[in-house]
């Protein structure tokens, strides 16, 4: 099948006028982890569109993700976990009153949807160990475990 030129190029200027907005636009320079090579290939790159220039961002929201140019994930995992503090804050104010199915619920609604999105990028990151401290609080509170035993 044969696509011709000038629909390909119609759909592509539809693609991007609806993905794209400079006024709101962000580009993300992601950095090696080789200091000694970024330091010796520094080139500027100036990205521009509709002959705007599209402004380089230190961090950038991408799908709901805080994303920044050092590849280090502390800023997507900073922004979740008060997400993940108040769910373990409403796990424990029910835990008188409900059982463990009603937590099992609760904690896939609030706690786990939160924590799963995303951990195939910051999951091996050195931070994402106080993501899963939160949930290790979470799993002592349903079931009443002190929190100083392993």
């Amino acid at each position: 099948m044969a696509i011709s030129t000038d629909s390909f190029h119609a759909q592509f200027q539809a693609f991007n006028a609806v993905l794209m907005s400079c006024s709101s636009a962000g580009m993300l320079s992601i950095k090696s982890y080789a200091k000694e090579i970024n330091q010796q290939n520094t080139a500027s790159i100036q990205v521009t569109y509709r002959d705007e220039p599209i402004q380089e961002e230190m961090s950038v929201k991408f799908l709901g993700l805080e994303m920044d140019n050092d590849r280090n994930w502390k800023t997507p995992i900073g922004c979740m976990l008060p997400i993940l503090k108040s769910a373990c804050y409403v796990i424990r104010c029910f835990k008188h009153y409900s059982t463990i199915g009603t937590f099992k619920m609760i904690y896939h609604a609030y706690f786990h949807s939160a924590m799963v999105y995303g951990i195939i990028f910051w999951g091996n990151s050195v931070d994402s160990n106080k993501i899963f401290l939160q949930q290790k609080r979470i799993v002592r509170a349903v079931f009443g475990i002190n929190p100083q035993s392993t």
